[in-house]
Parts: structure tokens; C-alpha cells; sequence
């Protein structure tokens, strides 16, 4: 197989893709599957000519998924790194292996630390009438902007 290399474009569609829809279509079949696969549809289609070569890529990838988006954009950078250098069961072997650790890290920091944590600062804010424990009890959000350069880093240097 020849070399082929992934437009900046193509990973910007990626990036959206998987960050927005990751879990529009969550099952209980294949948890995150769909999404994480609709979210390589642009690296898959750039690196494959024939339609028979991105189906059967894109079915790879929409086996079963299930991770927290912040850490699963990490993966999914991942995944695309190595489908550009060819290396797909590699990819496949990527997302088996760092789900898990990657939604327990991502779990614990959002649901363990940084939810309680700001809601009892609101609250005491709330108690006290300041209306700033709105934007208090929002901050959570923050968390998942980590997953837009989660995408890109660099494995390559560790």
C-alpha cells in the first residue's frame, strides 16, 4: 500500500465530527461505535479510493466503542495517525486498549472531581444570592472544550 497522507481538512472534519456526534447515535449495542465511525468518514474516504475499501474500514471502526469523549478524541487522533501509515489492526488494537483507561480518567476528572466540586461552590454562592452560582454550576462545560486539542497531540515525541 502506498503512503498516503491526510489533508488538514480532513482531519478538521474528523475532529468536528467526532467531538459533536460522538454520542448522537449511542446503543446498547455498540455503545459509541456509529459516532466514532461517522467521525472518521472524511480520513476513511481520503485514504481509501475504492467504496468497497472505506466500508469495510468504516465497519472496522464501527465495532463496539464506548469511552468519554474528552479522552476519546486522544484515541481517535490516534486512530487516524495510524490508518495514514497503513497500520489499521494497529488502530484497532489503539482503541481496544486506551478505552477503558481513557473513560475512567476521563469520568473520575469530570464526574468525581470538577461536578461536586463546583456545584458546592454554586451553592454556597446560590445560598448567598450572588447571582454569578449560574455561571458557577456551568464551568463543567470547560472540561469538555479539553477534547479539541486532545485530538491532535503527538505520540510520536513520548
Amino acid at each position: 500500500m502506498e503512503t498516503r497522507t491526510i489533508s488538514k481538512e480532513a482531519l478538521h472534519r474528523t475532529r468536528r465530527r467526532h467531538n459533536w456526534a460522538l454520542q448522537w447515535c449511542m446503543n446498547y449495542e455498540k455503545m459509541q461505535g456509529s459516532g466514532f465511525a461517522f467521525g472518521m468518514v472524511p480520513v476513511i474516504k481520503e485514504l481509501y479510493e475504492t467504496e468497497e475499501e472505506q466500508c469495510q474500514h468504516l465497519l472496522r471502526h464501527a465495532q463496539f466503542y464506548n469511552c468519554h469523549p474528552a479522552g476519546s478524541a486522544a484515541i481517535c487522533g490516534i486512530a487516524c495517525a495510524l490508518e495514514e501509515n497503513g497500520q489499521s489492526d494497529t488502530a484497532d488494537s489503539i482503541k481496544v486498549a486506551l478505552m477503558g483507561p481513557m473513560a475512567s480518567v476521563g469520568d473520575t476528572i469530570q464526574g468525581v472531581l470538577v461536578k461536586p466540586l463546583v456545584s458546592l461552590i454554586g451553592a454556597g454562592m446560590a445560598a448567598e444570592g450572588n447571582w454569578l452560582s449560574i455561571l458557577m454550576v456551568t464551568l463543567p462545560m470547560v472540561v469538555l472544550l479539553a477534547r479539541w486539542p486532545a485530538f491532535n497531540i503527538d505520540i510520536s515525541n513520548l
